[in-house]
């Protein structure tokens, strides 16, 4: 409950809010009303930063955030309301401080984790940094992902969440940086135990390597962000990002479009109310566009009472459970908009269409047996006539939906 900026100084990125698993299984019945179907999880190894993207023990849960016993609790609990939880998984790199690590400082070529890594030397040397890492940080060492053993683990570690713990995915970190060689051996093993375990990859560019049946399901659809946040900002008119996300939507095959973890905010980015200037219509229309598009939409913590900020660290600002936006109009129509999906079968499978009209943004989403919603935007200046069966609105009067308004229309 600590607020992040109580007296305006902003907290560096080595501070703990205090945050735990308890505090998200208080709340899973505010996630469940928002129709929330599944929770991704940052890291919650055990690791000594805040962030825990240098994993000190990949079978064990943070003491930070309550230890195992708290983490099977909000497993249990989140099940029993249709709720699942995915992971995020570390195989890029490990801590500088991970037993195995050590154990090659301690004993260099003799160790029998040396080839784990890549080190140039008979042994790694820290303040030098002989040894490839994630980017430039000395304290998570690259591990070898092509070589054998290390797979062995990297795939027991992950059958081991699935089967003891009863995860239903994992979000994976530096995607791009793991060997293809091993994801493939991690999703056919993982598939054997589950067929419907869920495998979403970190890459930011184009993915179509890493997609297919032999490698993961989706990643995180950064390049729609790119599109839609164009459209937001008023840079790119109906036309251009009908066109442009259609043209996303034939860069891979069908089946992976449909589970792209499509994205506004993120832990790695500004929040998507900060790119918007501050502007809460701006936000509304964005996820109107993402809870329209094929894939899985994803609510990052905050962004329905829109709280801003900017890149790492500010965008990981505590959740202010306080906040008067919560008894707002725009929260009620965020809220909405996020329980379409579950309320209609057209919008989490079925057929979708893309067009531009009268300087509208039109996206239907329809299937075989006749359920169809539309979703009109205006980006425009001026308002636009658009008569319909309204379903929900926003800033949509006399038969006219004003500048950065919506109509859906059912």
């Amino acid at each position: 409950t600590q607020k992040w900026d109580a007296k305006g100084k902003k907290l560096a990125n080595n501070a703990f809010l205090g945050g735990d698993l308890q505090g998200v299984l208080n709340h899973l019945e505010y996630l469940a009303s928002l129709g929330v179907g599944a929770i991704y999880l940052n890291p919650i190894h055990p690791s000594p930063s805040n962030h825990k993207y240098d994993v000190l023990d990949y079978f064990d849960v943070d003491p930070h955030f309550g230890g195992m016993e708290a983490f099977d609790a909000l497993v249990k609990r989140a099940h029993e309301l249709d709720i699942k939880i995915v992971m995020d998984l570390v195989f890029n790199h490990t801590s500088v401080n991970h037993p195995f690590f050590q154990d090659v400082i301690l004993k260099g070529r003799e160790s029998k984790y040396y080839s784990w890594y890549f080190i140039d030397g008979e042994y790694p040397d820290i303040s030098k940094k002989n040894y490839a890492t994630f980017a430039m940080a000395k304290y998570m060492p690259k591990l070898d992902t092509s070589n054998p053993k290390v797979q062995d683990y990297l795939v027991e570690v992950g059958s081991f969440w699935m089967k003891e713990h009863h995860v239903d995915g994992f979000r994976l970190d530096v995607c791009e940086g793991v060997s293809h060689e091993f994801w493939t051996r991690f999703k056919l093993s993982l598939k054997k135990i589950d067929p419907e375990v869920l495998l979403i990859g970190e890459i930011w560019l184009n993915s179509e390597s890493y997609l297919g049946p032999n490698q993961i399901d989706g990643v995180m659809n950064y390049p729609l962000l790119g599109v839609v946040s164009g459209y937001c900002l008023g840079h790119e008119s109906a036309e251009d990002t009908a066109a442009k996300c259609s043209g996303l939507l034939m860069r891979y095959k069908l089946g992976n479009v449909a589970m792209m973890l499509n994205l506004l905010s993120s832990h790695d980015i500004q929040r998507f109310y900060h790119l918007c200037h501050g502007d809460p219509d701006c936000v509304l229309i964005g996820y109107g566009l993402l809870m329209f598009y094929l894939g899985f939409p994803c609510l990052y913590y905050g962004d329905e009472i829109f709280t801003d900020g900017e890149g790492d660290p500010d965008c990981r600002r505590g959740m202010d459970w306080d906040s008067p936006i919560f008894k707002s109009e725009r929260h009620r129509v965020i809220v909405s908009l996020l329980r379409l999906r579950r309320q209609f079968a057209c919008m989490r499978s079925g057929h979708i269409a893309i067009s531009a009209e009268n300087g509208l943004l039109v996206i239907s989403r329809f299937t075989d047996t006749g359920e169809k919603l539309t979703y009109y935007a205006n980006r425009t200046d001026t308002p636009i006539k658009m008569a319909g069966n309204v379903h929900l609105s926003y800033r949509y009067e006399k038969g006219f939906i004003l500048p950065r308004g919506f109509l859906i229309s059912k």
